[in-house]
């Protein structure tokens, strides 16, 4: 009796799902409060394995990062009160979907929180 060849074309769905399910995978609204200002942006992000690329801000600026687990990082150089900043987010993605964490400008020195949530 000859078995069906079913297990490549499963193991190429199985492998589009995950892909597709990756969880930073989409449009994120960021909220942060640093150096005594608040402020909010949109990312938007596509996750390779561990890897993070994506766009945030108004200019759509080049955002960098990993993600370790339940560990994300990312960096981004954007504007910040009027002037360009680099801005390193580090936080945990948490079980309702949210991202928390330490937002650091570079430049100052400076920590503060922030908050992230998946909007698409």
């Amino acid at each position: 009796m000859k078995r069906p060849r079913t297990s490549i074309p499963l193991c190429i769905l199985a492998a589009t799902v995950l892909r597709a399910q990756a969880p930073l995978d989409g449009e994120w609204k960021v909220r942060y409060n640093v150096f005594a200002k608040e402020g909010e942006q949109s990312c938007k992000f596509v996750q390779s394995g561990s890897g993070l690329k994506g766009t945030c801000g108004e200019d759509s600026d080049p955002a960098a990062g990993k993600v370790e687990g339940a560990r994300v990082a990312w960096r981004v150089t954007t504007l910040f009160d009027g002037a360009p900043a680099v801005m390193d987010f580090s936080g945990t993605l948490g079980p309702g979907g949210r991202i928390a964490g330490v937002v650091t400008l570079v430049d100052a020195g400076v920590d503060g929180e922030f908050t992230a949530v998946k909007t698409k």
